[in-house]
């Protein structure tokens, strides 16, 4: 195209006649991908227009599109750091779980230990005749002296 020079339809590819309907819808179904890999049809017909063989061969198109993006795919660099620090706070989750479960388990454990030998305690104290200590819950409250248990 030169300066002032007007072109006519027939050279701009624009002629004149003739149904261009099919190259138009075959032309107007155009597949995009976004970043995630889902495909969608845009132009062209709605879904509740097009006939069972459109469907179908629109179905088995975007199909192939994505089988043929997850064949290609190349990870780049930032996707195996998301990959690599997913594995890692996966990891540590999965250590702090463990160490707060271990630590309940160990305490209810240990409690129950505690039970069992201040209650065999009790039972032989009984049998000696021995009277046994009274027990203080509170934690501010100061144990009495030996010779208190004792009368």
């Amino acid at each position: 195209m030169k300066w002032g020079v007007r072109r006519s339809d027939k050279e701009l590819g624009k002629g004149s006649g003739g149904d261009k309907s099919d190259a138009h819808n075959k032309s107007a179904d155009v597949h995009t991908t976004d970043k995630e890999g889902h495909t969608t049809v845009t132009g062209g017909k709605h879904m509740k227009d097009m006939s069972d063989a459109e469907l179908k061969r629109t179905v088995a198109r975007i199909n192939m599109e994505q089988q043929y993006a997850k064949l290609t795919y190349k990870p780049t660099l930032m996707d195996k750091g998301k990959k690599i620090a997913g594995e890692i706070v996966l990891g540590v989750a999965k250590q702090q779980i463990s160490s707060v479960l271990n630590a309940q388990a160990s305490s209810a454990i240990a409690q129950g230990l505690g039970k069992q030998k201040s209650f065999k305690l009790q039972r032989k104290r009984q049998k000696l005749g021995i009277p046994n200590p009274p027990v203080f819950k509170r934690p501010g409250l100061a144990a009495p002296n030996a010779a208190d248990r004792l009368g």
